[in-house]
C-alpha cells in the first residue's frame, strides 16, 4: 500500500504467493503420506485446470503475466520452473497413494497405467540437459510406493500373472536405479556427490527406501548400492539429523534379514 501498488499486488503477486503456499503444502502433505497410505490427505486432489506456480525466475522479480503461468493439464516443457514440476509429480503421487490405499488397488488396467506414466514422467525428468536430481528422486520415490505395496499373495496359492509381472516390474526398477546411481556417483549433483547442504528430503527418503528393497532382495550385486547410500547418509548427517536415523534403521534391517 505505501508503494501505490495496491490492489494490483492483491491481485498478482498476492494471489502467485497463496498458490505457491497451497502447492507446497500439497507436496508436503502426499509425501508425508507415503508412509501411511489410506491417511486422509489435508487438502483436496489437484484439478487439471488449477495453475501452477509461475516460472521463479519471474517469481523473484516480480514480474507476474499470463505467459508464466502454466496448468496442470499443459504439456512439460523447458521454462516450466522447478516447483512446477515437482507439483505435477506431486498430483501423480496423490493419484498413486490412492490408488494402493483403496478399493482399486486390484485394478490391473489403473495399475499398469500409473506404472506407464510415472516412467514416462521419469523419462522426461532425466532426458534432459542438466536433470534435477530433486525432482527424479521425488519420482521414484512415486514408483517406489506403487511397487512395494502390493499384497505378497498367499503361500498356498500360486501367484497370479499379474503378481508375476509386478514382481518383475519391480526388480526391473531397483535394477535400473541401481545402475543409475552407480553411474553418477560422482557428479556434483547426484544423490551421493552434491552438498549435503543443499539435498532435500525427498532424496533421503528415496536413499533409504531403496536401499531396504535391496537388503530384502538378499541379491549380492546390491551390497555396493547399499554401501555407496550409507556413505551419503553419513555426509548427509551434518545437515539432516534424519540420515543418521536412516542409518540406524539400514543396520536394524540389515540384522533382521540376515544381510
Amino acid at each position: 500500500m505505501g508503494h501505490g501498488i495496491y490492489p494490483a499486488a492483491y491481485l498478482s503477486i498476492g494471489a502467485c504467493a497463496r498458490r505457491r503456499v497451497w502447492w507446497a503444502i500439497v507436496i508436503l502433505d502426499r509425501f508425508v503420506s507415503i508412509g501411511s497410505p489410506g491417511r486422509p490427505f489435508a487438502t483436496s486432489d489437484p484439478n487439471l485446470d488449477d495453475t501452477l506456480p509461475c516460472d521463479d525466475e519471474a517469481w523473484n522479480k516480480g514480474i507476474i503475466n499470463s505467459s508464466s503461468y502454466s496448468t496442470l493439464s499443459s504439456p512439460t516443457t523447458s521454462h516450466m520452473s522447478k516447483f512446477a514440476l515437482l507439483c505435477q509429480a506431486a498430483r501423480l503421487l496423490g493419484q498413486v497413494l490412492n490408488h494402493v490405499s483403496g478399493a482399486s488397488s486390484h485394478d490391473d488396467e489403473l495399475w499398469m497405467q500409473l506404472d506407464r506414466t510415472v516412467t514416462s514422467m521419469l523419462e522426461a525428468s532425466v532426458n534432459v540437459e542438466n536433470p534435477d536430481c530433486d525432482r527424479i528422486a521425488f519420482i521414484y520415490s512415486t514408483l517406489l510406493a506403487l511397487h512395494t505395496s502390493s499384497l505378497s499373495p498367499h503361500p498356498l496359492n500360486p501367484p497370479s500373472p499379474l503378481d508375476q509381472h509386478r514382481a518383475e516390474r519391480k526388480a526391473q526398477l531397483l535394477q535400473r536405479i541401481t545402475q543409475r546411481i552407480i553411474a553418477n556417483k560422482s557428479t556434483p549433483r547426484s544423490l551421493l556427490g552434491r552438498d549435503p547442504k543443499s539435498m532435500s528430503l525427498w532424496a533421503l527418503f528415496f536413499g533409504y527406501h531403496m536401499c531396504v528393497e535391496q537388503i530384502r532382495s538378499k541379491d549380492p550385486s546390491s551390497h555396493d548400492i547399499v554401501v555407496l547410500v550409507r556413505k551419503g547418509f553419513e555426509e548427509a548427517d551434518v545437515r539432516w539429523n534424519v540420515a543418521g536415523v536412516y542409518l540406524r534403521l539400514l543396520e536394524a534391517h540389515e540384522v533382521m534379514d540376515g544381510y
